[in-house]
């Protein structure tokens, strides 16, 4: 069953079918044929969304709300703010060709059609992987076919530039450090170098105390550097129990060694549904991340 929303579905309706099934894109259909889609992104640049979806589902029910009436007063619908003639696939379309589509066009979701061009399914890029996972395990061709190579370490296709924090780095620093990357997390890391916790953006809306979500919001939205609006945020930052990086983090992350090879850490970030994969040396030391 393929979720959709119609041109004149309102905006709020939307935003409340993107937090409660989790989606991040929802094609807008007419009479079974998809016509637009409508993106987290298009709703927070379009249509006057101020928090990201993803950041909505750490917001507690007053706040969830408050954001949701703002949204609903703006009498915005989807074809206000949906971009339109989607790219789609063909649902005989061979996987290989479904990547090579997503990554010349930057895209991480498609609308699958029949041979009438009605919707039948969407793919999005973790389907994707997951096949390609699963031909790795059978020495399958089409992880090959797909320009991965199985027996590729993730050294050589890591990245290096991984923002990282310690556990008593104050909070201001670990804001910057989480909205540095479009990673939208940070790596806490002890003096050497070895990962003992994970910080997400969501993760860290969650922890803290109330009166510094506005603050925090505004950081995370606008990938500014933390500052209080009013001075009772302020008091607020000096009694407030999640005040530094070990208050925030959670122990939930994965790890493979740079010689690991890419099938396997494929592997393990779909096991857990992980994001993304820190990348040690031998010794347990960070240096990348995938």
């Amino acid at each position: 069953e393929v979720t959709s929303v119609t041109r004149d579905t309102p905006i709020s309706q939307v935003v409340e079918l993107m937090v409660g099934k989790q989606h991040r894109a929802i094609p807008v259909v007419e009479e079974g044929v998809p016509v637009g889609i409508i993106t987290n992104g298009d709703v927070v640049r379009k249509g006057g969304l101020g928090v990201r979806v993803d950041l909505m589902r750490a917001l507690d029910k007053p706040e969830l709300h408050d954001v949701l009436a703002r949204l609903a007063a703006s009498n915005k619908v989807v074809a206000d703010v949906m971009t339109p003639g989607p790219v789609t696939v063909h649902e005989r379309t061979p996987l290989p060709q479904v990547a090579e589509v997503m990554t010349n066009r930057r895209l991480k979701r498609l609308p699958v059609v029949d041979d009438h061009g009605a919707i039948v399914g969407m793919v999005s890029r973790v389907d994707v992987l997951r096949t390609a996972a699963a031909s790795f395990a059978r020495e399958a061709p089409v992880a090959t076919q797909m320009g991965l190579a199985g027996d590729v370490p993730l050294g050589r296709v890591m990245r290096r530039d991984v923002p990282t924090v310690e556990r008593d780095t104050p909070l201001p620093q670990v804001l910057q450090a989480v909205v540095s990357t479009r990673l939208n997390r940070a790596l806490v890391v002890d003096a050497e170098r070895r990962v003992v916790g994970k910080i997400t953006d969501a993760e860290l809306l969650d922890r803290l105390t109330p009166s510094l979500r506005p603050s925090a919001l505004r950081s995370l939205m606008h990938r500014l550097p933390f500052a209080h609006s009013t001075p009772d945020e302020a008091a607020a930052e000096k009694h407030a129990r999640a005040r530094r990086a070990a208050d925030l983090m959670t122990d939930d992350f994965v790890t493979a060694t740079e010689d690991t090879l890419l099938s396997e850490g494929i592997a393990r970030m779909l096991k857990g549904n992980y994001k993304v994969l820190a990348v040690t040396d031998s010794g347990g030391h960070l240096v990348g991340m995938v």
